[in-house]
């Protein structure tokens, strides 16, 4: 009997742990943006974007459907060398994990005051906790990036 107690208490605990209830205000609809996460002299890149789960909406509905939670929030961090270490959604006020990546709520709150920066700065550097965070030009890395592609099929 104490047995199936102690698994009943350990399933309470994994069913409202994983679930972090936030109220959240008006962040709106943006494009996807990234950051740079360095920890302890590792360096992590964060993107965040965002869908409204009815692209046909005008911008006034829009404002009403985030205080429902219509719009959905996707965090995405990536080590150094690009493999995907955490990926998580912020649908209805609730964090979920999204793939097969293990569950973790470390940086939840992070993801918060990421979204609060969003919403109020156009240029964002900050540090939470330990995690210095700075906004990273996607256009820039697009560049980068398709320069490195030009370069290795010129030179094969």
């Amino acid at each position: 009997m104490q047995v199936i107690n102690i698994f009943l208490v350990g399933l309470v605990f994994v069913f409202c742990g994983c679930a972090l209830r936030v109220d959240f205000g008006d962040f709106g609809v943006f494009s996807q943006r990234a950051f740079s996460l360095e920890e302890q002299g590792k360096i992590k890149v964060l993107y965040v974007s965002s869908q409204a789960k009815n692209l046909q909406e005008s911008k006034k509905q829009q404002k009403s459907q985030d205080k429902q939670g219509k719009i959905v929030y996707y965090f995405a961090i990536f080590d150094s060398l690009g493999a995907p270490s955490l990926s998580r959604k912020l649908e209805n006020g609730t964090f979920s994990n999204v793939k097969f990546l293990p569950p973790s709520r470390r940086y939840d709150k992070l993801f918060l005051q990421v979204l609060e920066s969003i919403k109020s700065k156009d240029s964002i550097s900050f540090t939470y906790k330990d995690i210095k965070v700075k906004e990273l030009d996607t256009q820039a890395l697009d560049t980068q990036e398709r320069e490195a592609r030009d370069f290795e099929y010129t030179n094969e």
